[in-house]
């Protein structure tokens, strides 16, 4: 097995400048193999999520954590080999995460991949990694990311917090319905362009609060299904008004 040789200190792009902009970017990681270096707390936390996206991923460390080992009893997209990262393990491999506690083989690794072409993120050290993870909040199919380009961790939490209390159960429910309707209007030949106005007179007519209202008044238990109903007949009111020759 190679070697990985530690790269010297500086910039690795010094012809740009240090705040250049990050160019956001949702990737479809569906059984694409990923390298995760590391078998900590960090590393953890990276593996669940690349593994709820659908990625294969292959971690390699001296030292893995018990959790990690009892998801790689349940999980067949996951790999676990306890021993050092070395270069081979980067063959083939669509995404790499350096993050082990030791910065020289975190640095060493973002190297080779940057060698072979590969997309690097080191853990805690956005400056000389490749791409960085936002904080995410899901709702359903909805997804909202946001990051601070790595300047400041605490700031994305606190803004998390905030977007999640913003943004509750009803909109998973709101965008399976508006997802539906859109998906019958295009069934029924309507022009895509003529959705527009009438998709945006569902939400100013209130589609969100409507479906949120009867989720709280249905309780947790029967509250999707309330929701969901109600959102409907609103939808269903507003589509005859505007096609009042449909035949549904």
């Amino acid at each position: 097995m190679g070697k990985m040789e530690t790269p010297e200190k500086g910039s690795r792009r010094p012809d740009m400048p240090e705040n250049f902009p990050l160019f956001p970017l949702n990737l479809d990681l569906r059984d694409r193999p990923c390298l995760v270096a590391g078998g900590g707390r960090v590393a953890e936390r990276k593996i669940r999520t690349l593994l709820a996206c659908g990625a294969r991923a292959h971690v390699v460390s001296p030292e893995i954590r018990p959790a990690l080992e009892e998801l790689a009893r349940s999980a067949p997209a996951l790999r676990l080999s306890r021993r050092a990262v070395n270069p081979e393990d980067l063959n083939g491999v669509f995404l790499a995460f350096a993050a082990t506690s030791r910065r020289d083989v975190n640095a060493a690794l973002a190297a080779e991949a940057r060698r072979q072409g590969i997309f690097c993120n080191i853990a805690d050290d956005p400056a000389r990694s490749d791409f960085t993870l936002p904080a995410v909040i899901r709702r359903g199919d909805l997804q909202i990311t946001l990051s601070t380009g790595g300047q400041s961790p605490a700031l994305s939490r606190h803004l998390r917090r905030e977007l999640e209390g913003r943004f509750g159960p009803e909109y998973a429910v709101c965008l399976r319905l508006l997802g539906r309707a859109r998906r019958d209007l295009l069934a029924r030949g309507h022009d895509p362009a003529g959705h527009r106005d009438f998709f945006r007179a569902v939400l100013n007519e209130g589609l969100v609060e409507t479906v949120r209202d009867a989720m709280q008044s249905a309780g947790e238990a029967d509250g999707e299904a309330a929701g969901e109903q109600a959102g409907e007949i609103l939808l269903h009111a507003m589509q005859r008004c505007a096609w009042p020759d449909d035949s549904a």
